[in-house]
């Protein structure tokens, strides 16, 4: 199954969250009371965005 942008997308309104790999590094898109947090796993920076269409 190819998941593509569209995908993500539609993902992120209905308010899934999202777990990933990208270059050997794992992230995960969160929805936090704080906004939409964008983390890579194992490190303490974490991005947050008012809203997922600001996080993509």
């Amino acid at each position: 199954m190819d998941y593509t942008f569209e995908n993500l997308k539609r993902d992120l309104s209905i308010g899934h969250e999202i777990e990933f790999s990208y270059s050997d590094r794992r992230f995960s898109i969160t929805n936090t009371p704080a906004g939409w947090s964008l983390a890579e796993y194992y490190k303490e920076e974490i991005e947050i965005f008012p809203s997922h269409q600001d996080l993509l």
